[in-house]
């Protein structure tokens, strides 16, 4: 839960809610929460900074290496910005950050490292690298809570008869502003599923219907000689079997060089999608396109049965 103070709050007031949190056993993290502009060199954005003690950050926000997802410690000098806000402006390790602070002073800052986060803009930073930025002491405007067993409901009574005013922000109530969006890229992901499904039906029954076509024939042969309709069946199905498991080991080869790429250029500035890769999700999906790819060929095949002698003279 992170706790948010009013501007007009006094020292002796801040004193009063440490004491209380410390009553109720919640651990706690004093921080300062700041959204200044950045200057990229071609337009000016928004830029959220944290900046508290490096050392107990980590145990109330993950931050976590990119590349490995495993927790890393937090630079006492520089900015440590997340690795999508990074992607966007080409931020490197040692890069410069050019910022206005509150009095929209410009101010220059490095680059210390990158850590991963899914959403928004945000930049972390210790009280020394503050004071070096913007040559101020950081202003402390809220805290990060670990509630432990205590329920938000009584803390927010204690809380409001010592500083009226104060606002809370729990960590379901910050997932649930991307829920609605979340919900859009299902119906998307389910509509362009029907779409391929479409598709691929299509696409799957000319093919087959084209194999049948083109052995004619040869089929009508088979039959005559004394093969049965089993045996016959069976001869479409291995070049069928053939070319399905192909185009399947095609299309997941295919999808390891072309998913990275689609799914970057769908991301938003400010939001990036998980990219990790998914072993279940494509075991899945080749799955259903082999069971999709069975349904077709035996709806089509079963057309041996109905295969016309006479025709051997056509």
């Amino acid at each position: 839960v992170r706790l948010i103070l009013s501007d007009s709050i006094t020292e002796e007031e801040k004193t009063a809610i440490e004491k209380q949190l410390s009553i109720d056993g919640i651990d706690y993290l004093s921080a300062c929460l700041e959204t200044h502009l950045y200057d990229d060199g071609s337009r000016i954005t928004g830029l959220n900074i944290l900046c508290s003690d490096t050392r107990r950050l980590g145990s109330f926000l993950g931050v976590c290496d990119p590349r490995t997802k495993k927790p890393i410690d937090i630079p006492t000098e520089g900015l440590l910005v997340q690795n999508r806000l990074a992607e966007n402006y080409g931020l490197e390790k040692g890069s410069s950050l050019e910022i206005y602070d509150n009095s929209l002073l410009l101010c220059s800052a490095t680059v210390s490292g990158q850590f991963n986060n899914y959403s928004g803009r945000l930049a972390i930073c210790s009280p020394q690298a503050y004071r070096e930025i913007f040559g101020s002491e950081k202003q402390d405007n809220c805290y990060y809570l670990n509630l432990n067993n205590t329920e938000l409901s009584v803390l927010q009574r204690q809380l409001d008869e010592i500083c009226p005013g104060l606002g809370y922000e729990e960590s379901d109530s910050f997932l649930s502003r991307f829920a609605t969006v979340a919900s859009l890229f299902n119906i998307l992901t389910v509509g362009m599923t029907v779409i391929a499904m479409i598709i691929s039906f299509m696409i799957l029954t000319n093919l087959a219907n084209i194999l049948m076509n083109r052995k004619h024939r040869e089929l009508i042969v088979m039959r005559i000689n004394g093969y049965s309709i089993r045996q016959t069946i069976g001869y479409l199905a291995r070049e069928a079997v053939i070319t399905t498991v192909t185009g399947l080991i095609l299309g997941v080869i295919l999808g390891i060089f072309l998913l990275p790429i689609g799914i970057r250029s769908m991301e938003p500035p400010d939001v990036q999608y998980v990219r990790d890769f998914c072993p279940k999700a494509w075991i899945i999906a080749v799955t259903l396109e082999a069971i999709f790819a069975l349904i077709i060929y035996t709806m089509v095949f079963r057309k041996v049965r109905k295969l016309n002698f006479r025709d051997i003279t056509g």
